[in-house]
């Protein structure tokens, strides 16, 4: 196997989580165990002449009985992406698949040393198949910017309420309405 596709066989193993141990390396690539240590000092090179790279924020160190791919910093939108995860883990274990759904769109789009943290904080969360009352959500959230009055349907009549807010608690999406001057909260479903 020639230099470059070790290399790239090498630099892919690290980018996705692997530990790369130079016995292996060297058995696949019929090479010595010091061509395959000069291949991991010119990928920390690369890591550190580049400017994508961070330069000295990325490097292949040797653990655990191999070489792994270490990275000092994250993108802004990786960490913005982590913290609302945790925001939304303190509040509960349980996403909609809709919402599980779009985080995984979102991580797939992430740089890729963002991805293994934020897929393994993802699969902390247990999925909800039930329908997502999200075009309900968004009505009441629309008529609450808006200031509308919303009708709805209460103990089997249609009645006219002014929507004051909804929020997440308990497992559940909850409206919070005016009604001839009383406040209430119901679930939406």
């Amino acid at each position: 196997m020639d230099k470059s596709t070790r290399v790239l066989n090498i630099f892919t193993r690290l980018l996705n989580g692997e530990t790369v141990r130079k016995s292996d390396l060297s058995d696949f690539g019929n090479v010595s165990t010091k061509s395959i240590q000069r291949d991991i000092r010119t990928i920390n090179d690369f890591f550190y002449e580049s400017e994508y790279w961070n330069n000295r924020n990325t490097e292949v160190v040797h653990k655990k009985g191999g070489y792994e791919l270490i990275t000092h910093s994250n993108s802004l939108s990786g960490l913005a992406l982590l913290g609302l995860m945790v925001k939304i883990k303190s509040l509960t274990p349980i996403l909609h698949v809709d919402v599980y759904n779009l985080f995984r769109r979102e991580i797939q789009g992430m740089r890729i040393e963002d991805r293994k943290v934020l897929s393994e904080m993802l699969d902390h969360f247990n999925n909800r198949d039930e329908t997502f009352p999200g075009e309900t959500l968004m009505l009441i959230e629309k008529a609450i910017s808006q200031k509308y009055l919303v009708w709805m349907k209460f103990k089997g009549r249609n009645i006219e309420v002014k929507p004051l807010s909804t929020m997440y608690m308990h497992y559940d999406y909850w409206f919070t309405y005016e009604y001839e001057k009383t406040v209430y909260t119901e679930r939406v479903r």
